[in-house]
């Protein structure tokens, strides 16, 4: 009895001696997030030793064993937290999945088991700590359209690339102007359409991401502002004189129609392709504000745009300032005032060398009455004034003349020597020339001039016109009155040679007859001339422009119409004459114009240097040549007169065609 008892006590005594012995856990254990939003990461060094378990020696298993929990303490109550992991007993790693913004405690256990029981040796604990994931990571690169469309902004952002969430749980968050506007519903979702806006709107957007099962939030990304396309009316501001005009972009993405306004009055509607509208209607020279509404098909209600918009004023006085005698006074100074709806308006213009004046862009609103004054000092006007009433139906007043009483005219004509009784060649555009110095008056079609004289005293009266004589070249008077008949005769001539020949510089004719006209203007010369026997006739005529026709070419007393339907007119300038420059003058030399009048008969093409012709078809003569060879001939084209006496000659000029006829 003793002998059992005494085995009892040494198997107890065993039993808690190995109890008692020292246990091997996991070494080296670490848990981190590592800044994931997402995940947490395991690492541990493997068990070694014995089990330190009183389990027996028979069907037993070691494993590792990791656990999670809510609470953060660390005791025993870490073993009956839920496993997330069960291993062998070597080194490992685990990478655990529990969402964005969690904090969590992690345990390693080394795990013992008999026949699939726990030891009295399973809470003893390793290590364990508490770990935090991130919370959702915020997308990046938003992006919100900047005036592509005018009613709508997309907006578009990427996924962050920092975060471990799957994309089948992300889902996204848009806020605009700082509220939530929209959430995605599915995934991979990384734009939105922000819709309905009017043209011209501007708002911030950001983007969170949301852990779908949770709906845990990031923060908000940065803002980035998008827009809707601006209209921009463009109204004409004193552009044209007979209208307003508007422009604006094509609106027709979004409209059908467009209505225009002056002020608050409607005053069309036009098409939604439409990009512009002119107002012909508006009072010239008043201000409107003018706006356009575009109208939806779908019945969306839009703002109106405006911009101010006037058209020139269109009134204008004009007429003349001249002396008794009708030579124009310069320089005087023409003011137009008027008061146009209680605001003062002034207008000031100056007579040019002609005494012309002319005021333009004239602001009567609707009707106005200006007066009109000439000044210019020690000078004296009748009338002194005069009034005259602009308006809508009359914004033109013309000739509205005033006369200089204290300035003196001088008045002449300019013109060439009479050659035919009753015919006077005027010089038109010819400058007049006071003391030397260019007036800006110049000879009118007939010739006339008319200067006013400012200043009393002796001057001096000239005249210029290309490089022509004129006599007198000048007068020298005494200006303290009027004086008229103040003539220039233009003695300028030049000689033309008409030649009526033929084309071997032969005589054609016993004689030929011409006519020489002057040109424009008026034909104030008209002459027939004669060639005489030898077909050529010069003549010296006053340096203007003139047109030479034949009109009669005789031969035996008969005019001979086959070589007259020959000849066109010619036209031959005498007015500029030519310049030769030496080292130390120019001076000048006659020009002297031709007027070849050349006649050609009987033309023969003559080709030397080739083969003897050949019988062809009919009996005609064909030359031939070798396909691929070159052959040089000589082509001579003659022609023949027989008056007076049978004679031939080269064409000096012409033009030959060669036709080959080889298919």
């Amino acid at each position: 009895m003793k002998q059992a008892l005494r085995l009892f006590a040494i198997l107890t005594i065993t039993a808690l001696s190995f109890e008692n012995a020292s246990a091997q856990f996991p070494s080296a254990f670490t848990a981190s997030a590592n800044g994931s939003d997402y995940n947490v990461e395991f690492t541990w060094a493997a068990v070694s030793g014995d089990r330190g378990c009183n389990c027996w020696e028979v069907n037993y298993n070691r494993y590792v064993r990791l656990t999670v929990g809510t609470s953060l303490t660390c005791n025993s109550s870490v073993y009956t937290n839920t496993q997330i992991y069960g291993g062998g007993t070597g080194a490992g790693s685990f990478t655990y999945a529990v969402g964005p913004n969690v904090t969590r405690l992690y345990g390693v256990i080394h795990q013992v088991t008999q026949n699939g029981a726990f030891c009295s040796c399973n809470n003893q604990i390793a290590s364990c700590a508490a770990r935090s994931t991130a919370n959702t990571k915020t997308p990046s690169n938003i992006q919100a359209q900047d005036a592509v469309s005018y009613t709508d902004i997309e907006v578009t952002w990427d996924r962050s690339t920092t975060t471990d969430i799957p994309e089948a749980d992300l889902r996204y968050r848009v806020y605009k102007d700082g509220a939530l506007a929209y959430t995605t519903t599915a995934a991979s979702v990384f734009s939105w359409t922000d819709t309905g806006m009017n043209p011209g709107e501007s708002h911030s957007y950001s983007v969170s991401a949301v852990y779908s099962p949770t709906t845990t939030a990031s923060s908000l990304s940065g803002a980035n502002t998008g827009s809707t396309i601006s209209i921009a009316l463009t109204s004409s501001d004193l552009a044209y004189a007979n209208r307003t005009k508007l422009e604006w972009p094509n609106l027709s993405s979004f409209a059908d129609e467009i209505r225009v306004y002056r002020g608050t009055e409607e005053i069309a509607i036009i098409s939604g392709n439409a990009t512009s509208y002119s107002d012909y209607d508006g009072v010239p020279g008043v201000a409107y504000i003018y706006k356009i509404e575009p109208i939806s098909p779908s019945g969306s209600a839009y703002p109106l745009y405006s911009d101010s918009g006037t058209r020139k004023p269109n009134g204008r006085i004009s007429g003349e300032v001249t002396t008794p005698f009708l030579a124009g006074v310069s320089g005087v100074t023409v003011t137009a005032t008027a008061m146009v709806g209680g605001t003062p308006y002034s207008y000031v213009a100056t007579t040019d060398a002609s005494g012309y004046y002319s005021i333009p862009e004239i602001f009567y609103n609707e009707e106005a009455e200006y007066q009109i004054s000439p000044s210019k000092p020690e000078h004296g006007f009748n009338p002194g004034s005069s009034t005259r009433t602009l308006d809508l139906l009359s914004p033109v007043i013309s000739g509205l003349n005033f006369t200089d009483t204290t300035v003196f005219s001088i008045l002449g004509k300019a013109h060439f020597p009479v050659l035919t009784a009753g015919d006077t060649c005027w010089i038109m555009g010819a400058d007049i020339l006071l003391d030397g110095n260019p007036t800006g008056i110049t000879t009118d079609f007939q010739g006339r001039y008319s200067l006013g004289v400012q200043e009393l005293g002796i001057h001096t009266i000239g005249i210029v016109y290309e490089d022509h004589v004129f006599n007198p070249a000048s007068y020298s008077i005494n200006v303290n009155d009027n004086y008229f008949n103040q003539d220039f005769i233009n003695t300028t001539t030049d000689s033309v040679v008409v030649t009526v020949k033929g084309g071997c510089d032969n005589i054609i004719s016993d004689y030929a007859t011409f006519t020489v006209r002057s040109t424009d203007p008026g034909s104030c010369y008209n002459e027939t001339h004669t060639t005489g026997a030898s077909g050529v006739s010069t003549l010296v005529l006053p340096a203007r422009e003139y047109e030479i026709e034949v009109t009669g070419v005789f031969v035996n007393g008969n005019n001979d119409q086959n070589i007259l339907s020959y000849y066109d007119p010619i036209v031959v300038d005498l007015t500029v004459r030519d310049s030769v420059f030496s080292a130390d003058s120019t001076y000048m030399i006659p020009v002297v114009a031709t007027a070849p009048f050349i006649y050609h008969s009987n033309i023969e093409i003559i080709v030397n240097n080739l083969d003897a012709p050949v019988c062809g078809p009919g009996g005609s003569l064909l030359n031939l040549m070798v396909q691929g060879e070159q052959q040089q001939v000589e082509i001579v084209v003659m022609e023949t007169h027989s008056y007076p006496t049978l004679q031939s000659c080269p064409v000096d000029t012409g033009t030959v065609t060669f036709v080959d006829e080889i298919s």
